[in-house]
């Protein structure tokens, strides 16, 4: 009889123990390949003349976007979130409408994996930065009479990949990351925390396991999301990083600590530290948000 329990004992857990596995790689697929944002609004909403644009990168993937046109000579490019789109309206939308009643041309697009554009999986951010620069080229090589002059804002994953173009190429005037992650594995664990019980034990008992089989998917190592690495390489760039106390994906311990480690690398960089939630700061202090955000650009020139 002890035998028998010993054997149904055993038989439980690796029952569980596959359950677990498979939750890791079903977690996977899902944090490789969030649902899309589609539809809801567009530009013309706002009263605002645009045009859609198609931008192909260096590895054949199809971005789409839109390419408002205002009276300055400077552009804006938009960057939105990880499971956002260009069609995002909580910050999205606000920071169109704020960008173009000052008169800015705005460029804002879906990034890979994400609402229109092509591309099964999202690497997180870490390809996004170099589809970034080939919107940035193309920007130049169609556009030269509003490029003379960029400026980037992102939000969430759209942050860090503003944050890591800094560093990788550098080359435009101003750059603005609201609530960028500074450790995209500890964001994650944050976003499991949002589900409930008893999923989010589950899920958090697994974590490493879903971090390798994400590795393996979307082929980055997770030590190139983490980004201290980059603080250092920052120097000769402008950057105003926003960031809520109430943020329950990014801590501001990661931010504050992220932009001591930059500016003693010789950047110039700004914190506006916020009471509002993750990406919330415009909608919480849409005033306040506009002289930040406009100020910034202007002392930087656009």
């Amino acid at each position: 009889m002890g035998i028998l329990w010993a054997l149904i004992l055993l038989g439980v857990i690796i029952l569980f123990i596959l359950l677990e596995i498979l939750l890791a790689y079903i977690a996977s697929v899902k944090l490789a390949r969030p649902p899309r944002e589609m539809g809801g609004w567009n530009p013309g909403d706002l009263g605002l003349q645009y045009t859609s644009i198609d931008v192909v990168t260096r590895n054949n993937t199809r971005l789409k976007g839109w390419l408002i046109k205002g009276g300055k000579a400077s552009t804006i490019i938009v960057l939105h979130g990880y499971t956002a789109s260009k069609y995002n309206e909580t910050y999205i939308k606000p920071v169109v409408k704020l960008l173009s009643d000052e008169g800015y041309n705005i460029l804002v697009y879906d990034q890979r994996g994400h609402g229109e554009s092509e591309e099964a999986y999202t690497t997180l951010g870490y390809r996004e930065v170099d589809d970034l620069n080939d919107v940035i080229e193309w920007l130049r090589r169609s556009h030269p009479e509003i490029a003379g002059k960029i400026g980037v804002i992102g939000y969430s994953m759209g942050g860090a990949v503003v944050l890591m173009y800094a560093t990788k190429y550098g080359g435009v005037d101003a750059y603005i990351a609201d609530s960028p992650y500074i450790d995209v594995f500890e964001s994650g664990k944050r976003w499991i925390k949002r589900s409930k019980e008893p999923l989010r034990s589950m899920l958090l008992l697994v974590f490493p396991l879903i971090v390798k089989f994400t590795e393996g998917r979307v082929r980055v190592k997770s030590e190139e999301l983490r980004l201290y690495k980059y603080a250092k390489t920052l120097k000769d760039n402008r950057i105003l990083v926003i960031i809520g106390r109430r943020d329950d994906l990014v801590d501001v311990s990661e931010v504050t600590r992220f932009v001591e480690e930059a500016r003693q690398a010789g950047a110039e960089v700004e914190l506006w530290i916020t009471d509002s939630m993750h990406v919330r700061s415009i909608i919480t202090n849409p005033g306040e948000y506009r002289e930040k955000v406009i100020g910034f650009l202007e002392r930087c020139g656009l």
